[in-house]
């Protein structure tokens, strides 16, 4: 649109450039009346994912530039590797398989040691939502001004009270009805901020009641359904949370009088510690000492192993659970074997170090709370020397330099993110990444994110689901009625995300209509999609659900992905094409 805002009538030559598209019509000379305007049509057609930039230029009049992202039709896949570079290192990796070399990127993070870690974490932990994460965040944030500084950072202090405030909500919240697990949880996390009464109290109120619930044989927690190997990680974590109560000699004996019954309950099951993560997690609940303590230790060194790029991690068998009954993820079980082992000459500490700054990821961490707490501990003990200013990171696909980046000082207060085009990575390349000069407490991740056609699954764990009519054929401001028809496995809730194209609106009261004759359970309607959660089948039944939508943009248009899932199993539609007269 050109619009004239003078008293007089104006002929300019309107100029359009265009890049990374094509652009039919449009352009030329204009005339356009005084306090007046006209609109100017052109038809624009992406050629390629990337960014179109759009410039026009009225004569000298004036000017304006736009730009519209046009993102890839085909399904993302990435490829990681992470590691440390205390030395250079080659990896050959295998790209994405038919990606779109247009949409080729690779990112590279490096994370200079225990600080820029810790920085991260202080960051983003309060915005994960589980116990366990609301009381390592709450943790973190009690001590983070003792641990800034012994890193030689300052805290500010702004964030930390925020951080503490929110943390501490949910904590409070999350403590009001206690058992062993969350006691465990809250303890440590709650005594860490002496200054805040209610947290305090929340935090006596929580080792008390463990001290309490250790069972005559000095067990914590079991039940039925759980293995003696659980038994004993739930003691060994329980132990050492009454440990982290040690202000008054009244705590300070009830921890003792705890951790002597827990060490008489370590001996009495030595035989069915057969596992390197219970040994590991015994030993770093500090209840063993002495003999008890070196067999421990054997069975932890026993179960370190070496991966493929020289790192080492500890070994989690089969059937190994944690206290929650969940099994635990390779870098929680390597930093209790770092906590299990500090101190022992025998111990390839910087090898385990390496898998967990290799494993860190700034979105979740190492994983869930539990996981994150024990990384981070076990990182800290070991990067306590801070990375030197001035190292260059380079990274090379084939020799070819593709990007690189300088930890000024700056820089390794934080993570460093490097991101560039990589066209053509798709296949087998050699690549490399330097760190000038080398420093052992650097860890990396090395992302490579192609788009690669999509391809029609097959039926995953008896989840399968289709979209009629395919392809959609409409009018502007007609109905159209869409058809989801599924397969999933009964008795489980099911989440189908619906992917719209752009001026596609969902018609509410057939929706509506399909909440309330119990079809479903809820719906959301967003840019872009629609979200619908299904109540669970019986046995044999499948699905079928028809709603209606209403186009309001004329063309041939594409949507995204759709999705249905049920019992963590995830089954994807390719994204389908929408003709709108």
């Amino acid at each position: 649109q050109i619009v004239n805002t003078t008293e007089r009538a104006s002929t300019s030559t309107l100029a359009l450039q265009i890049k990374n598209a094509t652009l039919v019509g449009g352009g030329g000379v204009q005339s356009i009346p005084a306090q007046g305007s006209i609109v100017e049509y052109a038809t624009l057609r992406a050629v390629r994912a990337g960014k179109i930039e759009i410039h026009a230029a009225l004569s000298d009049a004036d000017a304006v530039l736009r730009t519209i992202e046009v993102r890839p039709s085909g399904r993302p896949e990435t490829v990681t590797r992470t590691g440390t570079l205390a030395e250079p290192r080659t990896l050959t990796i295998d790209g994405p398989v038919g990606s779109d070399p247009a949409t080729d990127r690779v990112r590279l993070l490096v994370y200079p040691g225990a600080l820029a870690l810790l920085r991260s974490e202080l960051g983003v932990s309060m915005y994960r939502d589980s116990v366990a994460d609301d009381a390592y965040a709450l943790l973190l944030a009690g001590k983070a001004s003792t641990l800034l500084a012994s890193l030689g950072d300052k805290a500010d202090p702004d964030a930390i009270r925020t951080l503490s405030i929110l943390t501490g909500q949910r904590a409070i919240r999350g403590g009001r009805t206690l058992d062993v697990d969350r006691a465990t949880l809250l303890t440590e996390a709650a005594l860490a901020h002496p200054q805040n009464p209610v947290l305090s109290r929340l935090g006596e109120r929580a080792a008390a009641y463990l001290a309490q619930s250790q069972r005559p044989d000095g067990t914590f927690a079991g039940g039925t359904g759980w293995t003696m190997q659980r038994v004993l990680v739930a003691t060994a974590e329980a132990t050492r949370a009454v440990a982290s109560a040690h202000l008054t000699s009244t705590e300070r004996q009830r921890s003792q009088a705890v951790a002597f019954r827990a060490q008489a309950a370590f001996e009495r099951n030595l035989a069915h510690i057969l596992d390197g993560y219970t040994a590991a997690a015994i030993l770093a609940s500090g209840a063993v000492k002495g003999e008890l303590a070196e067999k421990l230790r054997v069975i932890v060194r026993a179960a370190i192993k070496a991966d493929a790029d020289g790192t080492k991690y500890l070994e989690v068998i089969d059937g190994t659970v944690r206290s929650d009954g969940s099994r635990p993820g390779r870098a929680e079980a390597t930093a209790l074997g770092v906590l299990a082992l500090v101190g022992d000459p025998k111990a390839p500490l910087a090898d385990l170090g390496a898998t967990l700054l290799g494993t860190y990821g700034p979105e979740r961490g190492w994983g869930d709370g539990r996981a994150n707490l024990a990384c981070m501990q076990a990182v800290l003990e070991l990067f306590k020397t801070p990375v030197p200013e001035g190292v260059k990171i380079t990274l090379l696909m084939d020799g070819k330099p593709i990007t690189e980046g300088t930890l000024n000082r700056e820089a390794l207060r934080e993570v460093l993110a490097l991101e560039a085009a990589a066209p053509g990575f798709a296949g087998t390349h050699e690549w490399k990444i330097v760190a000038e000069p080398a420093v052992p407490g650097l860890g990396f991740a090395l992302d490579l994110r192609g788009w690669v056609p999509w391809q029609k699954q097959t039926t995953q764990s008896g989840l399968e689901m289709s979209l009629t009519p395919a392809p959609v054929i409409g009018e502007v401001g007609k109905p159209v009625e869409v058809t989801i028809a599924a397969i999933a496995p009964s008795g489980v809730e099911i989440k189908i995300v619906q992917s719209l194209p752009a001026g596609i609106q969902v018609d509410t009261p057939s929706l509506q209509a399909l909440l309330d004759a119990g079809a479903i359970t809820k719906f959301e309607p967003a840019d872009g999609k629609l979200e619908l959660t299904v109540p669970a089948l019986e046995p044999g039944q499948t699905l079928s659900i028809k709603y209606k939508v209403i186009p309001t943009l004329g063309g041939t248009l594409r949507s995204a992905a759709s999705s249905i899932s049920a019992a963590g199993t995830v089954f994807h539609v390719p994204p389908s094409e929408w003709t709108i007269k």
